[in-house]
């Protein structure tokens, strides 16, 4: 079903959109931020995908509709709006409190530091996508300082952080396996936990990591 991209995408945020009228969520009233956040994020991220397709991966039109925006069928841009909506829900409702709650900050500078130096190593030996990946994940931190969101210190992005890796497992499993996402394996490391590339859950870390930071800067900037 070419349609199938698309069924994806309601799928996936069916289930916040709905919740987000509910009272006690008061989600609704963040929406400016929500979007504002997705659609800033999709620019770097949607100028990735439009230099790599047809090489790092491509989309199968068996389920992807035949017309393309840049190269980009309409379920690869809803990707980008749809996935940060709804899990910026997940982030919005985590408790309040849990924001008094510090992490060391050591770990993410280990984050940094092991991933920014591997990810040069991987360039050089050819694996684009691996090196982009977790060059990716390992500029969060920095982007979070600059922006002084401090979500790394927040014992919420320990909850976070898997909630997000655990609903990657579940949707790209979906994407992965019909399949309506193929790859390029000579651009990866060809690591995969079922049927997902290794670097998607990195991928979509960042992603959703640059969407919470960002987030939080607009409520900043509200307030």
């Amino acid at each position: 079903m070419q349609a199938e991209y698309l069924l994806f995408n309601l799928i996936v945020i069916i289930g916040p959109f709905v919740a987000g009228f509910f009272p006690r969520t008061r989600y609704v009233h963040m929406w400016p931020q929500v979007f504002g956040a997705a659609l800033i994020v999709l620019v770097p991220y949607i100028i990735w995908d439009i230099q790599v397709t047809g090489r790092h991966w491509w989309f199968n039109e068996l389920y992807t509709m035949d017309w393309r925006l840049l190269g980009l069928p309409p379920g690869e841009w809803l990707f980008f709006i749809t996935v940060p909506f709804s899990c910026l829900y997940i982030w919005h409702m985590l408790p309040e409190s849990w924001s008094e709650f510090r992490v060391d900050a050591r770990i993410w500078r280990l984050v940094l530091f092991v991933l920014l130096p591997l990810s040069f190593v991987l360039w050089l030996s050819g694996k684009e996508y691996s090196a982009l990946a977790a060059l990716a994940m390992g500029l969060t931190p920095i982007v979070d300082l600059l922006l002084k969101t401090h979500i790394f210190k927040q014992i919420k992005i320990l909850v976070f952080i898997p909630t997000v890796v655990g609903l990657t497992f579940i949707f790209n499993t979906w994407l992965t396996w019909r399949p309506v996402v193929l790859y390029g394996v000579e651009y990866q490391l060809d690591v995969r936990l079922g049927t997902i590339p290794l670097e998607d859950f990195f991928y979509g870390m960042s992603h959703l990591c640059y969407c919470a930071i960002v987030f939080e800067w607009l409520k900043k900037r509200k307030d």
